[in-house]
């Protein structure tokens, strides 16, 4: 295996050619473009989690695959998880969960909502299986609140019209043995199919779980749509909402909402731009308040006629890093670091083809097309 080395440039290091390090046999035969991708990565325990799939091709079922971020060895952790795809993968409470987004039963695989794995020593998971077949519940985020588990979800409740996706927050009180449902959100524009109304993301802020979502406003098989105007806000024992202070432009996509990439930043949030019509952007949020952070321009790299957004986000110590591409390809995608989500600091440029990133010591992994993976040796700790 070749990888870069430690040597005297400066910073950004240049890790454009990187050579192949790595191809994962699972990914790379899956059958459309999009589930061959490496769309994520989560490093836990000394495991590197590896997201993929495609949603919108209803590729499927899954494994959940964990990787030797040292020898970049491959191992099949949970074989045929019933999910068209893998992402996020999040720690909530002492657990690792790896969501269903796009539950599947193809090939005869159950529908599963999510899995599980101890955080402190993941590798046995158990798998949960969706709540009901006769529907689908895309699961996008969940939080552990006021001795609950909740999960943030969209689907068709039996009962419902046909393919109308409502927004469903699902609790259990009982660690995942039963469920109920706290919140169901009809579709603002009618009740059928493309119409939908997503949950998520979650944040507990100051004493509350606020759920956030997004309206549709069109449908399958590129939906978009708009953020929920109002956060539904759980104190514990009562339900209010509240109405979100959302930058002017959000109303242009989907920029934040159920299914982007999220990095913990303190009480905040940093997370991925939705969309190709606005600058790329960092977003926070602290309850009611979404807040719009300006992507970095770092000449020559990213400059302020650029229209740039961040693919990847993730928090490494005090640092959160991010993944910056052009729209245009008019430069190669930049990982970019900050200590406060304003100041910036270009740190590699990174593959042409790569999608996702990873951060261990002075090391970074690639994720890429065709399951491939690259590997730098160079980075500032």
């Amino acid at each position: 295996m070749r990888v870069a080395t430690r040597t005297r440039i400066g910073y950004p290091r240049d890790h454009r050619s990187l050579p192949i390090a790595a191809t994962n046999p699972t990914i790379a035969a899956e059958t459309t473009l999009t589930a061959r991708i490496v769309g994520r990565m989560h490093l836990q325990a000394g495991k590197v989690y590896l997201g993929y799939g495609d949603g919108g091709g209803n590729t499927g079922p899954t494994s959940i695959i964990a990787m030797d971020p040292t020898t970049l060895a491959f191992t099949t952790e949970l074989a045929s998880f019933g999910s068209h795809r893998i992402a996020p993968y999040k720690v909530v409470g002492d657990w690792l969960y790896a969501l269903g987004m796009e539950p599947t039963n193809a090939g005869g695989a159950t529908r599963h909502m999510y899995a599980r794995t101890p955080a402190a020593n993941p590798g046995v998971w158990t798998a949960v299986s969706n709540l009901a077949a006769s529907y689908p519940l895309h699961v996008f985020d969940a939080v552990e609140y006021a001795g609950s588990l909740w999960l943030a979800c969209s689907g068709s409740p039996t009962g419902t019209a046909n393919q109308a996706f409502y927004g469903l927050l699902l609790q259990s009180t009982d660690d995942g043995v039963s469920w109920t449902e706290a919140l169901r959100v009809a579709p603002v524009a009618g009740t059928l199919n493309p119409w939908f109304t997503r949950l998520g993301p979650l944040n507990v802020h100051n004493g509350k779980l606020y759920v956030y979502g997004l309206d549709s406003t069109s449908g399958a098989p590129s939906p978009t749509g708009v953020a929920r105007p109002t956060a539904d806000v759980y104190d514990g024992s009562v339900w209010t909402q509240e109405v979100l202070s959302l930058p002017s432009f959000q109303l242009n996509g989907p920029k934040f909402g159920p299914g982007r990439s999220f990095a913990a930043f303190g009480e905040r949030w940093a997370t991925q731009d939705g969309g190709f019509s606005d600058t790329g952007v960092v977003y926070s949020t602290a309850g009611p308040t979404v807040e719009r952070r300006p992507s970095p321009r770092i000449a020559p790299y990213v400059t302020a006629s650029d229209d740039n957004y961040f693919t990847a986000v993730q928090t490494v110590d005090s640092w959160l890093y991010a993944r910056l591409i052009n729209v245009a390809f008019v430069h190669p995608p930049v990982i970019v670091r900050s200590a406060d989500g304003v100041r910036w600091q270009a740190v590699a440029l990174a593959p042409s083809l790569s999608t996702s990133f990873v951060i261990v010591g002075n090391r970074i992994i690639y994720g890429g097309r065709d399951g491939r993976l690259y590997v730098a040796d160079d980075l500032p700790v």
